[in-house]
């Protein structure tokens, strides 16, 4: 995911395959939590990735950006896939 991250359009499904350009948690973190304006009936926030966030904003650090979702009680999961 990157800058443009949206979560109504990228949605995952077998036909849409990563590029490999570059990963943005912050971005993407940031995006979700805007989306969903913090509401408190989030359960929970899985994220499936190969660990490398190689595209960082500088407005919007992944611990920063996530937690907000700790704010929310809203936990976030990660599985480690493939390889960097």
């Amino acid at each position: 995911f990157n800058r443009d991250f949206d979560v109504n359009r990228d949605v995952l499904t077998p036909d849409v395959k990563p590029d490999g350009k570059a990963t943005d948690f912050g971005s993407m973190l940031s995006g979700i939590y805007a989306a969903h304006q913090g509401e408190k009936r989030l359960r929970g926030l899985v994220i499936f990735s190969d660990g490398r966030d190689n595209k960082q904003s500088a407005s919007k650090l992944p611990l920063v950006e996530a937690s907000k979702f700790r704010s929310i009680g809203c936990p976030i999961y990660t599985f480690s896939v493939g390889s960097v």
